[in-house]
């Protein structure tokens, strides 16, 4: 409260920022432009900070250099809903632990949140090591830069330490070589990086997608040590030889982050040696109404759906509390529990369906009614919503119940039903 009335009163002196975490994060990707000394505040330090922004982009307008405008926030802000709550920010995390883990029930944005995340960390990389004067805002070359950074490794069971590590492949002579995998060969680009950009060289992150999916202590072999933060930079023989005959030699570099992302369903954090775990922070990712709204949006606005997004909002809130209690009796029930939640991305065909039902129709656009009826009978695209994504898992979840019928049942009419108010 105490932010917002500073900013009421005084705008000019203190930020449109009313979140601690927020203004913590601000200062993590901006910091490099305070000079306002060791002994200032918080507050002291963001005057400083937007002084030295209105000097470097005299071109800007205010609304441009919020730092909630379409140009900053990205650098600092990553997608992780960490909350006022949180002990620690996965940013924060991140850049102390050089690995974390999203887990959470499937479709709860684990790999979005990733994605964001390292995004984030490399913009903030770009802004402190290019300068704001210098080619950060003005270089093309950013967006392409960000998606240059990030590794995304799907997990399987059969990905293994050959194929992250090294091992044997046959050669054109019909012998076998050792031949590197992903991580020692994304370790030997960041290395030409250094060399060619010296201290302009980018961060890299290491997206592994379902961890869960594959024995990760035998994947990463001995990298499973080199991870740790004391022991980046430092060389280690890997159990093979390059081509002369001389073991081959691999470090971690301290620049390279790795984000890890698992569905609770398919095992528990808790299930995990605590030798793997201790070398990660683990960040839930529960399923949270907010995202609903985020990717109904986006899905509507790719989908061209023919009703207006603001027409449309009022039952799809209703429905966003439908959801809601959904998943509250999902986590209720003896047979789930909360790992069985349904991420929000479940639901996320929900603007198919509606902009399918709307394609062909003119008339009553606008009437508001495209989930329920004036009866509040459940329309074709809500029910289709619920035959074609939520009931298909749903049988699946519940395939070992006595009670699946009954329990099926229960949950269709949470989703269908339409709240009286």
């Amino acid at each position: 409260m105490r932010h917002v009335v500073c900013h009421l009163l005084y705008p000019e002196y203190f930020e449109r920022i009313a979140s601690s975490q927020h203004k913590a994060l601000v200062l993590k990707a901006f910091g490099e432009l305070d000079t306002s000394g060791a002994d200032a505040s918080e507050d002291e330090k963001l005057y400083s900070m937007r002084q030295a922004l209105k000097q470097r982009l005299p071109d800007w307008d205010e609304d441009r250099r919020d730092y909630y405008s379409s140009d900053l926030e990205p650098i600092w802000r990553p997608v992780t809903k960490s909350g006022e709550n949180e002990a620690l920010d996965p940013a924060f995390a991140l850049e102390f632990k050089k690995q974390i883990v999203f887990y959470g029930p499937p479709g709860s944005g684990k790999t979005y949140r990733a994605g964001k995340l390292a995004e984030s960390l490399i913009r903030t990389a770009a802004l402190q090591r290019w300068g704001v004067v210098g080619e950060y805002f003005r270089n093309p070359d950013v967006v392409e830069a960000v998606a240059d950074h990030v590794t995304r490794l799907q997990m399987h069971p059969s990905y293994g330490y050959s194929e992250f590590m090294v091992g044997l492949r046959l050669d054109a002579d019909g012998g076998t070589t050792y031949q590197l995998g992903a991580l020692p060969r994304l370790v030997e680009r960041m290395r030409t990086e250094r060399e060619h950009s010296g201290e302009r060289a980018l961060p890299h992150v290491l997206i592994l997608d379902e961890i869960n999916r594959t024995d990760l202590s035998s994947m990463f072999g001995e990298a499973f040590s080199a991870m740790e933060r004391d022991k980046r930079d430092i060389e280690l023989e890997l159990f093979a030889e390059d081509g002369k005959g001389e073991p081959i030699l691999f470090s971690m570099p301290g620049d390279l982050y790795i984000i890890g992302t698992m569905n609770e369903i398919d095992q528990s954090v808790e299930a995990l040696d605590f030798a793997l775990r201790r070398r990660f922070f683990w960040f839930a990712t529960p399923y949270d109404e907010e995202d609903l709204y985020a990717i109904w949006h986006a899905q509507w606005t790719e989908q061209s759906v023919a009703v207006d997004w603001k027409d449309g909002l009022p039952q799809l809130e209703k429905l966003a509390g439908c959801i809601t209690e959904l998943n509250a009796r999902i986590g209720e029930l003896p047979e789930l529990g909360p790992e069985y939640e349904l991420g929000a991305a479940v639901f996320g065909d929900l603007p198919y369906f509606i902009g399918r039902e709307w394609l062909n129709k003119r008339h009553g656009r606008s009437s508001g009614k495209y989930l329920w009826d004036g009866n509040g009978k459940p329309l074709a695209p809500l029910r289709s919503l619920w035959a074609l994504s939520i009931q298909p898992v749903l049988v699946q979840y519940l395939a070992g119940s006595d009670r699946r019928a009954e329990q099926l049942a229960e949950l269709e009419e949470l989703l269908l039903t339409r709240p009286k108010n």
